[in-house]
């Protein structure tokens, strides 16, 4: 008789899933004029109706998931930086932030105009506020003595984010993304940056 207990086999299925609708939205914002709906993105994707909403309860959840994702991985750029490469980590996770909205443009411009609840503005938010902490953290005694890092955490991934929304409400969508990236730059302190 075995002591160990037998774990069971992670089922591929659900990553894959996401992956193709993850993989349907950036195929869809890239060709111009393309409807960005459930629909289309079930019929680019593969996936069933079911099957998308088995993973999301609509486009807003799609997109917080999405952006969620993506910051979680873009604060893995902060993992093992030292205070001397965090500035550089930060420019280079807010180049990673700029890409990504920027490969998934009118996605993430439709979505200004649904009616995405508060909570969802509030994930998105956090998510990036995750990597923030981290950068923070890198930095070590650079932060000012006193501050609530989960507070500056929130409050410089809130700022980001109202900077990229502006951008997307402007529409414009030429504008180079190392513009982008110097607008996220200019309001993250400069402590963090490493610019002062």
């Amino acid at each position: 008789m075995q002591s160990g207990a037998r774990t069971k086999p992670v089922d591929p299925r659900p990553a894959r899933t996401r992956a193709a609708i993850y993989e349907a939205v950036a195929g869809l914002t890239s060709e111009q004029g393309q409807d960005i709906s459930v629909n289309a993105i079930i019929r680019a994707s593969g996936v069933s109706r079911s099957g998308f909403y088995a993973h999301f309860t609509g486009l807003d959840d799609l997109l917080v998931a999405m952006y969620t994702d993506a910051y979680r991985d873009i604060a893995a750029t902060y993992s093992g930086a030292s205070d001397a490469d965090t500035a550089q980590a930060v420019r280079h996770a807010q180049e990673q932030v700029v890409a990504f909205t920027s490969e998934r443009w009118a996605f993430a411009r439709s979505s200004l105009d649904w009616p995405v609840s508060s909570r969802a503005h509030e994930l998105v938010i956090q998510a990036h506020a995750d990597g923030i902490r981290a950068a923070i953290h890198a930095r070590g005694d650079a932060a000012p003595a006193g501050i609530d890092i989960d507070d500056m955490s929130t409050f410089i991934a809130g700022g980001i984010v109202a900077v990229l929304t502006r951008w997307l409400r402007e529409g414009d969508e030429s504008l180079p993304q190392s513009v982008v990236v110097d607008r996220l730059l200019a309001v993250i302190p400069g402590w963090l940056t490493g610019s002062s």
